[in-house]
């Protein structure tokens, strides 16, 4: 299919925020790490390889239906949610679809820049404070980015969702230790698993369970602990399977990563598999692989953007992406918001959102230049808010 254009690449991918701002090192390289790696001295058993396929296959078509099937029970007109808007462009692009969902619903939205420093962030949330809106939702930055302002809002009895940070909530993820929930946090630690096993299942397909197989991951990013976890879990069951899971620097991504990478794999000639911990770690790798005289190597990711697509539409190193559905989350969010208003009982089942993987002449774009999670969704979310 044709690749949309003119997509910005996303200036801060919407999982990386937070753990960006979190690095206290500034020092830049990559460290391979054993981490429980793989030696790759057996045979993997055949039922291994059929689970992953039968995995791969679970997700290779777009969902059609909801997994909420309960219709809202009740009016949130008039009701005002504020949007705490971190400054990158999907952030923005699901700002637009809350603004749409809500007007759906009778909600107001109003939408406060955070930017994208810890100070920033904290100023925004204590101008939700000050508001008293029935509801805020924030994107990229946990509660940790607003400790206190989280207590006073949910003190107040005003629920706050999250998107895309590796956190906590009241519905689903539990807390620990001094951790401060919101409600829900609707793309977070289960989805960066779940990510991280399709992202091992195709490389133990596609290699028939003999890989050898190079992990990329920044532990500066928080969702690293549950993409490579994910991850992990699967691939530890192929048993002739090679792995090593590589520590890189967020600071060097689309910077000096692609030479890193390069080096590594000159240095590695049997690794012909990377999995890459989100689809910001591959800008300019296909290049500079291309550059170095590299091929054969396949690479799996997750959360990938255009440029990342227009590669595995041109038959390049990137084989898969498992994607996120940004505006699918927005209006998902939004119902989750009304659902609470009202005092309705949130099923932890329909948080995550339907699982899919994209490969060559199977990437869908469809939603704005955006994978839409669930086809029609707009109107089927509309059909549950009207009945």
């Amino acid at each position: 299919m044709q690749i949309q254009r003119g997509i910005a690449r996303r200036g801060a991918q919407i999982l990386a925020i937070a753990g960006v701002l979190l690095m206290a090192s500034t020092a830049v390289g990559c460290s391979s790490v054993s981490d429980g790696a793989n030696a790759g001295q057996g045979k993997t058993d055949q039922a291994v390889i059929d689970a992953a396929a039968q995995a791969l296959k679970a997700a290779s078509t777009n969902a059609t239906t909801l997994p909420q099937t309960k219709p809202l029970s009740g009016s949130v007109a008039g009701k005002k949610i504020v949007y705490l808007e971190a400054g990158f462009q999907t952030a923005n692009l699901i700002g637009d679809r809350l603004v749409q969902a809500a007007g759906l619903l009778g909600m107001h939205v109003q939408r406060i820049n955070i930017g994208l420093t810890p100070d920033t962030v904290a100023q925004g949330a204590s101008e939700a404070v000050r508001l008293k809106p029935d509801a805020v939702m924030i994107v990229g930055f946990g509660p940790e980015f607003y400790q206190e302002q989280a207590k006073a809002l949910t003190a107040a009895g005003i629920p706050i969702v999250g998107l895309g940070y590796y956190g906590c909530d009241t519905v689903r993820i539990k807390c620990t230790g001094n951790q401060v929930p919101v409600l829900a946090n609707t793309f977070g630690p289960p989805e960066g698993d779940a990510a991280g096993k399709l992202m091992a299942s195709k490389v133990i397909v596609d290699s028939k369970g003999a890989a050898t197989v190079a992990y990329f991951g920044a532990p500066d990013l928080t969702m690293d602990q549950a993409v490579r976890g994910g991850f992990k879990s699967t691939i530890g069951k192929c048993a002739g399977c090679t792995v090593d899971y590589v520590d890189i620097q967020a600071q060097s991504i689309g910077t000096d990563l692609p030479s890193q990478i390069v080096s590594y794999l000159q240095s590695h000639p049997k690794t012909k598999w990377i999995a890459a911990q989100y689809g910001d770690l591959l800008i300019g790798v296909p290049e500079a692989l291309k550059a170095a005289g590299i091929s054969g190597v396949r690479i799996v990711s997750q959360s990938d953007s255009a440029a990342q697509f227009e590669d595995m539409e041109a038959g390049g190193p990137i084989v898969m992406d498992v994607p996120a559905a940004y505006g699918y989350l927005a209006y998902e969010s939004a119902d989750i918001i009304a659902r609470a208003l009202l005092k309705q009982p949130i099923d932890p089942k329909t948080i995550p959102q339907p699982e899919r993987v994209l490969t060559k002449g199977d990437v869908d774009l469809s939603d704005a230049g955006y994978y839409p999670g669930v086809v029609g969704y707009q109107d089927l979310f509309k059909k549950l808010w009207t009945q």
